[in-house]
């Protein structure tokens, strides 16, 4: 596993390690409002992806969009 650098726009940075980038995204999406773009960077790689993610109307999640 990697670590990953999770940094939600104008919030508090983490860091986690998961099996890749939308798995980092998903560990910690649950804190972060859905429309936040949210930076994922490898701490190793520096490679960077951003996600926001969809929730249907009873707030379950619908997808995961990667920018």
């Amino acid at each position: 596993m990697s670590k990953y650098i999770i940094a939600p726009e104008g919030g508090q940075w983490s860091e986690r390690e998961a099996a890749n980038h939308k798995a980092a995204y998903c560990l910690e999406c649950s804190w972060i409002n859905p429309s936040t773009k949210t930076a994922v960077m490898d701490a190793e790689t520096k490679a960077t992806k951003i996600y926001t993610r969809e929730l249907e109307p009873n707030g379950n999640l619908k997808q995961v969009i990667e920018l």
